[in-house]
């Protein structure tokens, strides 16, 4: 574990393309005497630079023969190579999400970095918070103790890293690029401040991220690891809902990790050759954080990727529910809306006559898909200003989605693939409430999943750390159920 050894200083716009430069010229150039001319910058700025290009992965440090004697070198790593091939000026957002990606999963030197993104049970966060958690993380991992100011050090240059710099709060002018330098990374907006002293992790949004990030960090941990531990994390998901959808654009990383896959685990690399080479897919579901009550979050997930994935003409069964249900609700609840029904259905002269709210409600719990069209694309909307009729509304999300993998089946799908992402945003809710509403429809969703066959429903929830830490503040006894 090491902390503080930036030496106060962030990484600056441009120190990293000089770093790569310098190393290229010099292997020793950070142990010259002269670095500071050489590098234009100061003394104690060389010493971070130094610190920087090892801890984001971008060079190492080993013993070669330079000038005829063994000494430390600094050395580009395969992955500093690439950026500087391809992006020297760490121009593309890619790159500098690559960066990053290094940069918190370097343990050892960026033990800091290292705990925030990965093992920090807040989101949200301030500096007594960010310190006290720290401290209890270090005292867990080893014997040594580590001075506060180190920790505090550590605590300011992660705001410099990831949070642009803010405007004077009197002169509304932004201090001179001489003065103060962002940091490149602070472009990603991984850290946004919400208070006055307070912060949030804010992740982005899975959904848009390249497909060539997910195969560099897949294929770089893969190399670490060699895939022996059973957890799973975000981007190896990506992946998987990459292969499971065979959706064109994320098709050329699929086919180059998989291909990573068949030459190093061959059995494995047979199955996922086999899948591709099928004309079945999954439809990937995606969720992030808390997206309201379980039940809208499931259902408005779905219609999302249905939409994206060119599929919103279909038309489920549970649609028909959701406009009776409407119907009825109007009826006992919004006694005027369901008047307006009815004068709208004696003026609207539905298949050429005019129409009660009974027979139509006959028609559409019969399976008329015209009288369900009619209502949901012409009635519903007049009724509520423009608005459109979630087919969905009122249903339960396991009945929506064994509905919707059914009728998935007959357009070359083999089923249902959900992904929630920060479901922990959701667990920290539902600890407030353990046997409400949201509860028992999560455990009928799961068990769903759980009985599918042909139509398959699959469930795969990512968190930061284990479900039962989310549960702590719960009786034993709840926990366990």
């Amino acid at each position: 574990m090491q902390f503080a050894k930036h030496q106060n200083f962030h990484i600056r716009e441009g120190w990293l393309r000089k770093g790569m430069r310098a190393i290229l010229k010099n292997p020793r150039i950070f142990l010259e005497e002269n670095a500071p001319d050489e590098l234009g910058i100061g003394k104690n700025m060389v010493s971070s630079l130094r610190y920087w290009m090892q801890s984001t992965g971008i060079a190492k440090e080993e013993y070669q023969m330079f000038n005829g004697v063994r000494q430390t070198c600094q050395l580009l790593t395969p992955f500093g190579e690439i950026l500087n091939k391809f992006d020297p000026y760490f121009e593309d957002e890619v790159t500098l999400f690559a960066v990053h990606a290094s940069l918190v999963r370097n343990m050892e030197m960026a033990t800091a970095w290292y705990w925030l993104f990965n093992l920090s049970p807040q989101r949200e966060f301030d500096k007594p918070s960010f310190l006290t958690s720290l401290e209890n993380y270090i005292a867990l991992s080893q014997e040594k103790e580590i001075a506060l100011s180190s920790l505090e050090k550590d605590f300011n240059c992660i705001l410099r890293t990831y949070l642009p710099e803010e405007e004077d709060d009197e002169t509304h002018v932004q201090h001179s690029p001489e003065s103060l330098l962002e940091c490149p990374l602070s472009t990603l907006g991984l850290i946004t401040k919400i208070d006055k002293d307070k912060y949030r992790l804010s992740p982005p949004n899975i959904e848009q991220f390249d497909p060539i990030l997910i195969l560099y960090v897949l294929l770089s941990q893969q190399q670490q690891r060699r895939l022996k531990q059973v957890t799973v994390n975000l981007y190896e998901a990506l992946y998987l809902l990459a292969l499971l959808s065979k959706k064109e654009t994320n098709m050329d990383a699929v086919r180059i990790v998989s291909e990573r896959f068949f030459r190093d685990f061959p059995d494995a690399g047979e199955v996922i050759a086999r899948w591709l080479s099928s004309d079945e897919r999954f439809l990937p579901v995606v969720l992030s954080g808390y997206e309201g009550d379980i039940c809208t979050a499931l259902n408005f997930a779905l219609k999302r990727s249905m939409t994206t994935f060119g599929l919103s003409h279909l038309v489920l069964p549970t649609a028909f529910s959701a406009a009776v249900n409407t119907i009825e609700n109007w009826k006992l609840e919004y006694p005027e809306t369901y008047k307006r029904l009815e004068e709208k259905l004696k003026e609207s002269h539905f298949n050429g006559t005019s129409e009660s709210v009974a027979s139509l409600t006959q028609r559409i719990e019969h399976g008329d898909i015209n009288a369900l069209s009619f209502f949901k694309d012409f009635i519903y909307p007049q009724l509520t200003s423009g608005a459109t009729f979630d087919t969905s509304a009122g249903i339960s999300p396991d009945v929506v989605y064994q509905h919707a993998a059914n009728s998935l089946r007959q357009h070359g799908y083999r089923g249902i693939f959900v992904l929630y992402d920060e479901f922990g945003r959701f667990l920290e809710r539902l600890v407030s409430d353990p046997h409400g509403f949201d509860s028992k429809l999560l455990q009928d969703f799961a068990e769903m999943c759980d009985r599918t066959s042909d139509a398959q429903v699959h469930l795969l929830l990512v968190t930061h750390k284990s479900i039962g830490d989310y549960l702590q503040p719960l009786d034993k006894n709840i926990r366990d159920e």
